[in-house]
């Protein structure tokens, strides 16, 4: 199983599991980015989020549209002490403050 580490605040780094996008995952709180490889070996945030649930299909997700035409081919996610949704939401924003994707700008 492959994973990336995407830097977070400071000198945070957080290593993530790599998966093709249409995986089915367990019920599990987790963190979660939909990510291209952008270069070889080279990995571009698309849109950064965080659930409760992970085995929710993501087919009807809002940002569905963007995340398909900035052209996502896997996902990542990270479930380590993701159970309690303060901790989700707290990386949700670390990452999208440091990452910057494009399908979670709003306007």
């Amino acid at each position: 199983m492959s994973t990336i580490t995407w830097p977070g605040k400071g000198s945070r780094k957080h290593k993530f599991t790599l998966y093709d996008i249409g995986t089915d995952f367990r019920a599990i709180g987790a963190c979660y980015i939909f990510t291209k490889e952008s270069t070889s070996g080279k990995w571009t945030a698309i849109y950064v989020g965080q659930t409760s649930d992970l085995s929710e299909r993501f087919d009807n997700h809002h940002a569905m549209p963007c995340i398909k035409k900035n052209g996502a081919t896997h996902i990542c996610v990270y479930t380590e002490g993701m159970r309690d949704a303060v901790e989700r939401r707290k990386l949700e924003r670390e990452l999208i403050d440091r990452l910057d994707p494009p399908c979670n700008k709003k306007g």
